[in-house]
């Protein structure tokens, strides 16, 4: 009784050939995948850039109402001074902190936004 042996090494090409082929279906599912991921991003980032023109537009004019709020007081403020000359110099320190004040709650409300 004679063994016969075989030769594994087309087994083993054929494994191989298959295992290459699983890698390379993964790679590029994982490259449509990742192309999915980066097209959702940049409609999200569009959307958003949408949504942050739409907040600036809206605040855009209070805040330009209340700058000219402000400079109109700061002017009467001024005038009312300038009429006053014979007051004591309390007037000026609280001018200069009621003005930086304002100007503090602008800058606040420009850099956070207006809701």
């Amino acid at each position: 009784m004679a063994i016969e042996i075989k030769d594994p090494t087309s087994n083993v090409v054929a494994a191989l050939e298959q295992a290459v082929k699983r890698q390379d279906d993964l790679r590029i599912a994982e490259t449509r995948r990742i192309d999915q991921l980066m097209e959702l991003r940049a409609q999200y980032a569009i959307s958003q850039a949408g949504v942050l023109a739409a907040q600036v537009s809206a605040s855009a004019e209070p805040i330009r109402v209340l700058i000219a709020a402000m400079a109109e007081r700061l002017s009467s403020l001024e005038r009312s001074k300038s009429e006053d000359r014979g007051s004591s110099g309390v007037t000026s320190p609280l001018i200069t902190v009621a003005v930086a004040a304002v100007v503090g709650i602008v800058v606040f409300l420009i850099e956070h936004g207006v809701k």
